[in-house]
């Protein structure tokens, strides 16, 4: 501590000659909040009561073990990213994080599905912000907000009223302003017609969604652009236009823009666009993530492109008016390292950028001094922004160096000699046989373990069955299709008449033979492998 301490005297030195107050900086960036999405610790997988994998664009790569599977596993997690990362925060969770104990649609959500969230954020004095998830989802496979089915539509703008609602039950529990954030996946992969249809009918979604909850206190809602989507790479119903269009028409105090990093041609960067948002906007929310090719969402770097966002916002005066939130996962590597590095970086850079002679670099332009205002801003950057930082960290007790490092890889091996422990003990035989003598189930959770036994059953069951389905298909179908190619014939009575003796004949003949398929083999077959299947489900 005397090193850092000594490291931190020189460099407050070095900046008071420049007019910068290290210690109204630090106090600062302490109090600026960053909200930590949830989603780096499970692959954005949620804990619907759903089978099914990512949809709408996003992509989640690496297999490295210790992806969290439950809600408190998450949490635990979360717990050790909070004791590392400095400064005030918030988590940011999805819709698809709630804690049901049976399947509840996205419509039908409700806070009390979101209570132990609530619990664990109130126990440890930090906010929750809030994401509908309008992906992921059967019913988003053709469009959200903007689809053309009616119903669909319908099923979507309830799920945004409820996640509004939802972020006010967490303002009312934290105290703490909700940023609910809205992206959809809509588009095409190919170049519609009818370029503005979809758009209206988003435009008219929103509306609806924040008409029918005007009421609700303490919630800021962010609308969130996207060049495209894999699979929707030719046409984005929500782009950049659409989405600055409708907050910039709304004149809300509760809605914004949303500038995710990596939602934008590979030539444009956040930072040049933050001074255009502020002309017209008193508020943005921000995504911090590192498209290394587009929106590939990579962990946090300290990169230019960061440095230069933060720097915008200290010389704009608009760091208090910006709710920045990370928005990255990697499952390739230690995910609380990877999600522990990100959100440094951030708190790091934005230390950094406080720590730059703003005032004296505005006196310089207001001058027309531009020779000092390009030597002095080239001067700070090699300033000693890390000894400062080392000594924040030291003094929040949140891990100087590699310290924090070394701590998540002790936490990484206890969980896996846990579980290792457990395998080699026979931990689940033992329990399974003592109830089993017993006769009395122990008082413990069996839950995890049905599950287990039970996706491992359909999984080799729907092996077999598609098996069945796939020879039953391979030996009749091309029969019944040419059956049912000779009956359409009949279909028309007026070109029945036409038809000569042997083409009446042959349609005939496929009918009954059509009847016979249907009290035989490959229907009764089919029908009840089918029913086996739906079983499964």
């Amino acid at each position: 501590m005397d090193n850092i301490k000594k490291g931190y005297e020189y460099a407050k030195e070095y900046y008071a000659k420049l007019g910068v107050d290290v210690d109204k900086a630090m106090e600062i960036c302490d109090k600026t909040p960053i909200s930590i999405h949830c989603w780096q610790g499970d692959d954005v997988r949620g804990f619907e009561k759903r089978d099914g994998g990512l949809s709408g664009g996003i992509q989640t790569t690496g297999n490295y073990p210790g992806s969290a599977r439950t809600p408190e596993e998450l949490r635990q997690d979360l717990d050790m990213v909070l004791k590392f990362f400095p400064g005030e925060k918030k988590i940011n969770i999805h819709a698809n994080y709630a804690e049901t104990d049976t399947f509840v649609d996205r419509d039908e959500i409700k806070p009390e599905h979101f209570k132990n969230w609530a619990d664990w954020a109130v126990e440890r004095g930090i906010g929750i912000d809030f994401n509908p998830t309008y992906f992921s989802h059967p019913l988003s496979e053709n469009g959200t907000l903007s689809a053309r089915d009616e119903k669909v539509r319908e099923f979507w703008i309830r799920h945004g009223i409820a996640s509004r609602r939802i972020g006010e039950y967490f303002y009312k529990r934290t105290g703490k302003t909700c940023v609910i954030n809205h992206w959809t996946p809509d588009g095409d992969k190919e170049f519609p017609i009818d370029t503005l249809s979809p758009r209206l009918r988003l435009k008219d979604s929103y509306d609806q969604i924040f008409e029918a909850t005007k009421d609700v206190k303490g919630v800021m809602d962010g609308i969130e652009s996207k060049v495209f989507g894999i699979g929707l790479e030719s046409y984005t119903v929500g782009s950049h236009e659409f989405c600055m269009g409708y907050v910039m028409s709304k004149h809300s105090d509760h809605i914004m823009l949303t500038l995710d990093c990596g939602h934008y041609h590979p030539t444009e960067v956040v930072s040049a666009k933050l001074g255009a948002v502020y002309a017209f906007a008193d508020h943005c929310l921000l995504h911090v993530s590192r498209p290394v090719r587009w929106d590939s969402d990579h962990v946090v770097c300290y990169d230019d492109e960061l440095k230069a966002i933060m720097d915008e916002l200290v010389r704009l005066g608009k760091l208090n008016a910006t709710y920045i939130a990370t928005d990255y996962f990697d499952a390739s590597i230690n995910r609380i390292i990877a999600w522990l590095t990100g959100l440094r970086n951030a708190r790091k850079a934005m230390l950094a950028s406080l720590l730059t002679p703003v005032d004296e670099l505005k006196k310089f332009e207001a001058e027309g001094d531009n020779s000092s205002r390009l030597a002095v801003s080239q001067l700070y950057k090699t300033a000693p922004v890390g000894a400062v930082w080392d000594y924040y960290c030291a003094k929040k007790n949140a891990g100087v160096g590699k310290e924090w490092i070394e701590e998540v890889k002790k936490y990484e091996k206890e969980i896996k000699n846990e579980a290792e422990l457990l395998i080699k003990t026979d931990y689940f035989k033992k329990i399974l046989l003592q109830d089993f003598n017993n006769q009395t189930p122990q008082e413990i959770d069996y839950k995890e373990i049905y599950n287990i036994i039970k996706a491992m059953y359909c999984y080799f069951k729907s092996i077999e069955l598609s098996s069945i389905c796939f020879n039953l298909y391979k030996s009749n179908n091309e029969l019944i299709e040419t059956y049912i190619k000779l009956l359409s014939k009949g279909k028309n009575a007026i070109k029945w008449l036409f038809l000569n003796k042997e083409k009446k004949k042959e349609t005939e003949n496929s009918f009954e033979q059509l009847k016979k398929e249907q009290k035989g083999f490959f229907y009764s077959n089919s029908i009840s492998t089918l029913n086996e299947l739906e079983k499964l489900s």
